[in-house]
């Protein structure tokens, strides 16, 4: 590191100004301001986990509120260690002369869509498993500006064949059920490491919890207890070890991931803080002696770090020459013998997070570890290494071999995302599983209550995994309900990324593929064709084709038409069908034609007694109308008939909220009540006859609307018509026999022709009573 300033005396006594910070704003001289305090990170910069840029870019500036987004301030002292702070650290800032313009957002943080823009996140009763979270959760952080959280959580090393394969080695080991067990009541709770657990899980340790969600490790606290699991905290959390404790539920019980400091006084110290705090046991991290190369981290890196060199290109000259860093919050020298160390530091049981092999299990074993935990860092450190739930076999037969294997608590992390995943990891021994990235993405998606939510979807998988194999208890798995012919034999392996300089998205397996001008004529003529007859067949199936030869989209004519066409085709169809549904939709259209034929036949009682009154005598003289009539009646008992049936099926669903949910019931009764009140009107009751000897309807209509307790009753119909219609057509329009866009057309005119006819029904009898008043007191 270049010569301190303070060393060379150029500093004042007392604190540092903000104007001394400001000057050394560069790559290559990169002080910064954290929690009041200045140092001088040039040399550990491109030592960083997230890139050299996520420094620098913050050179020459307050970066307190950034790094606490990500890290508590402790960090600093387990990635640097002792001596590497103390070199780093130039002294306290005089906040006074810091200006407000002395922050800036972090290039991860920066720039989020506007809340307005975002698809909305699913509500989190409709997600179903595991996959979903990772993929509402891949939404939200890119929509959200946090590309490079998402890619640091979900990336893997190199190829990324040992990320993909601790999923796909679960879907190698096939189940063989035991039937005529009595599985009515399942046991799933056993101890972990001695921690109480509802069922064999932990939340394994993730890394910077709060680049996904502001709450970041305490909302996993709060999911572990709220599902009864134990949590792993991780070393490198984004919030402080004190805050992590606070939020724990009374007498809830953790453990605790350590990466090994190269200090083993910052170790020391770290093992007296877990003791003070009653962890149940330490994890070593022993498969990183070194970070793995994961591509798409680093291309974010890569990019952001280019960035900023193109800003201080000019800069760059006569600039101090760096050297490279000493700093690491892991040590590659951990060994074996260093157990020793730690059995003497503390009394906390140690568990060895990362074997990957069954001798290395049995050292674990004899060197006095409480447990094991079988894992490759989540396929994200050495690629093509195996996966936890291959390499599980082995071990149990190994430490059954050597006499070991109830002395040792074996665990399989990485790749678990079904309930029948972690029955088959303890059927081949394991004690329980770890969850880690589906953890991380259920907490981005939702926070704390994703992480419930995604155990207990996980839970109740696992029972009924349990309860289909024949297993009423953990103590029922065995290996001999599983075939693991297949778990060791990598036929298929996973997809490698594609090179983003790659011509073309790669095929599987293919690293380069061959650019798009290679192909040939005949290639490129056959891919017209292909794309010529799926654009055919997509304007028929989206019903462009069809509105095109009746007019335009947006043709009122044509989509009038095709309203009449669909009228047409279902009323060709009796009110009967074979099923409750097809009954329920086909009688639906018969009422909505009883609305507009009435609506427009009392429309003409404003042409005059004499019109009024013949018309109705060609109509109900006519038997075809009595016919239809009746029909027409026989659809509305149908119509009720069909609905109770469905209906039953939903009382407890309409109870919880009556007016919203039950919208159609109530509106049914109020039309059943008005059609019962307009036969009692005009079909069963007297009607007397005019000077003619033809009966008066007129005078009928005119008698019965005189009162005004009939026109509200009429109203109070209209309105339960508009209800019911408004509710139930786009429902009896989903059973039509159209194309998708045509049935949007259908609903729509629909829709636009119930409001005016309902209103018509409902003012016509209000017109009667105004302009026929004076006519019913005459009679």
């Amino acid at each position: 590191m270049a010569t301190s300033p303070r060393a060379s005396g150029t500093l004042s006594a007392g604190k540092i100004s903000y104007q001394e910070v400001k000057e050394h704003n560069t790559n290559n001289d990169c002080w910064m301001i954290i929690c009041g305090k200045v140092y001088d990170l040039t040399s550990f910069a491109n030592e960083h986990p997230g890139g050299a840029a996520v420094v620098t870019e913050q050179a020459g500036l307050d970066a307190t509120e950034p790094f606490l987004h990500a890290h508590p301030e402790s960090i600093m002292k387990l990635t640097l260690g002792p001596e590497g702070l103390a070199e780093c650290y130039i002294g306290e800032v005089d906040m006074a002369t810091v200006p407000d313009d002395a922050k800036k957002a972090p290039a991860a943080l920066a720039s989020p869509a506007p809340e307005a823009e975002l698809d909305p996140v699913p509500p989190i009763d409709a997600v179903l498993n595991l996959h979903d979270f990772e993929a509402i959760a891949q939404n939200k952080m890119l929509a959200t500006g946090k590309k490079q959280a998402w890619d640091y959580y979900s990336s893997g090393a190199d190829d990324e064949l040992t990320y993909n394969e601790n999923v796909n080695a679960f879907q190698r080991v096939w189940l063989k059920p035991r039937v005529m067990v009595n599985v009515e009541k399942v046991e799933t709770a056993t101890t972990m490491l001695g921690v109480d657990a509802r069922f064999p899980v932990y939340l394994s340790a993730v890394a910077m919890c709060g680049m996904g969600h502001s709450d970041g490790e305490c909302a996993w606290m709060k999911g572990a207890f709220d599902a009864k699991v134990p949590f792993m905290i991780p070393n490198l959390s984004s919030k402080p070890l004190p805050e992590i404790l606070a939020s724990a539920a009374p007498g809830q019980q953790s453990w605790f991931q350590i990466y090994v400091n190269p200090s083993k006084d910052v170790v020391k110290e770290q093992l007296e803080t877990l003791e003070a705090a009653g962890i149940k046991c330490i994890c070593l991290t022993v498969d990183s002696a070194v970070p793995g190369k994961r591509e798409r981290d680093l291309r974010n890196k890569i990019a952001q770090q280019l960035g900023q060199q193109k800003q201080q290109q000019a800069a760059a000259k006569n600039t101090k020459a760096r050297k490279a860093g000493n700093y690491a919050n892991r040590d590659p020298k951990l060994n074996w013998d260093d157990l020793e160390w730690f059995k003497k530091n503390t009394t906390i049981p140690i568990v060895l997070k990362g074997v990957q092999c069954a001798e290395d299990a049995i050292l674990a074993a004899q060197a006095g570890c409480k447990g094991i935990i079988l894992s490759n860092h989540g396929g994200r450190n050495l690629d093509t290494s195996r996966s936890g739930i291959e390499i599980l076999p082995e071990v149990m037969q190994a430490l059954k071999e050597n006499g070991l294997d109830d002395k040792l608590e074996v665990y399989v992390d990485g790749g678990v995302r079904r309930g029948t995943d972690i029955l088959k990891a303890l059927a081949l021994g394991a004690k329980g599983v770890g969850l880690g990235k589906p953890a991380v993405y259920s907490m981005s998606a939702y926070g704390s209550e994703g992480i419930t939510k995604m155990l207990d979807v996980l839970y109740d998988e696992f029972i009924k995994a349990m309860q289909l194999c024949g297993a009423a208890s953990i103590k029922d798995l065995k290996p001999s309900m599983l075939n693991i012919d297949s778990l060791t034999r990598h036929m298929d392996v996973a997809p490698i990324p594609p090179s983003p300089y790659a011509a073309a998205p790669a095929p599987k397996n293919v690293r380069n593929p061959k650019s798009k001008e290679d192909k040939t004529v005949e290639e490129l003529e056959a891919e017209l064709k292909e794309l010529q007859a799926r654009l055919a067949k997509k304007r028929v199936d989206s019903g462009l084709a069809e509105r095109e030869r009746h007019g335009s989209p947006m043709s009122g004519f044509g989509n009038v038409m095709l309203f009449a066409k669909a009228m047409a085709v279902g009323l060709a169809c009796t009110i009967f069908s074979n099923t409750p549904s097809g009954c329920l939709h086909r009688s639906a259209l018969f009422l909505f034609l009883f609305l507009i034929m009435h609506a427009v036949s009392n429309a003409t009682v404003f042409l005059g007694e004499g019109p009024f009154n013949t018309t109705v005598k060609i109509i109900r003289e006519n038997p075809l109308h009595t016919a239809f009539e009746y029909y027409l009646l026989a659809g509305a008992c149908v119509h009720t008939l069909a609905a109770l049936y469905f209906t039953k099926n939903k009382v407890n669903y309409i109870m919880k909220n009556p007016l919203q949910n039950g919208k159609l019931l109530l509106s049914s009764i109020v039309i059943v009540l008005f059609l019962a009140m307009h036969l009692d009107h005009f079909r069963f009751s007297d009607i007397q006859t005019n000077a003619t000897g033809h009966y008066d309807f007129y005078a009928a209509v005119m008698r019965v609307f005189a009162d005004p307790i009939n026109v509200a009753l009429y109203a109070a119909g209209s309105v339960g018509f508009l209800v019911h219609l408004q509710a139930g057509w786009p429902k009896t329009v989903l059973k039509m026999s159209f194309p998708e866009q045509q049935r949007k057309v259908i609903t729509s005119v629909g829709l636009a022709l119930i409001t005016p006819l309902c209103v018509l029904y409902c003012v016509i009898p209000v017109l009667i009573h105004v302009t026929g008043e004076g006519y019913a007191v005459q009679q």
